[in-house]
């Protein structure tokens, strides 16, 4: 491929594939996987559900377990950086359309990501920063990996 970005895109999407396969041909990292991710969407749930609890409203669980994973899969093309404005609009829209008003689903909206993006980045930075990472020698070592 003669396109940079495309031939990036292409093989970041081979590497994803070759991961899954990993994953999903050992039933032991498979289980653990599985059980990883069931305990990090129950968590984002709960941290949405405890949100609305705050702002003094009580939605059904229900109606946030579909508004939390609608949101989290709209955030998967990354339109803005970090998702920003995207997992909100998707949240808050869920909300509204169970009955929810504005005023109310898009405060819940916009402190549930802020809580999560504030907990990765609580916990991202300094494990970034103790494992010496520098973000131009990632650049560089994808520049490298690219030819």
């Amino acid at each position: 491929m003669k396109n940079r970005y495309l031939r990036l895109f292409a093989m970041k999407a081979k590497d994803a594939y070759l991961g899954y396969l990993k994953i999903a041909s050992a039933k032991p990292l498979f289980a653990v996987t599985l059980l990883l991710s069931l305990s990090i969407w129950l968590f984002d749930c709960l941290t949405c559900y405890a949100v609305s609890l705050a702002v003094g409203v009580q939605v059904p669980i229900l109606v946030v377990i579909l508004a939390v994973s609608l949101a989290n899969v709209g955030k998967s093309a990354p339109a803005t950086p970090g998702s920003i404005g995207i997992y909100e609009s998707i949240l808050a829209a869920v909300l509204v359309l169970f009955g929810l008003s504005m005023e109310l689903a898009v405060p819940i909206a916009i402190l549930d990501h802020a809580i999560k993006n504030f907990f990765t980045l609580a916990l991202g930075v300094p494990a970034t920063m103790e494992q010496s990472l520098d973000l131009r020698k990632l650049v560089e070592r994808s520049d490298v990996e690219e030819c």
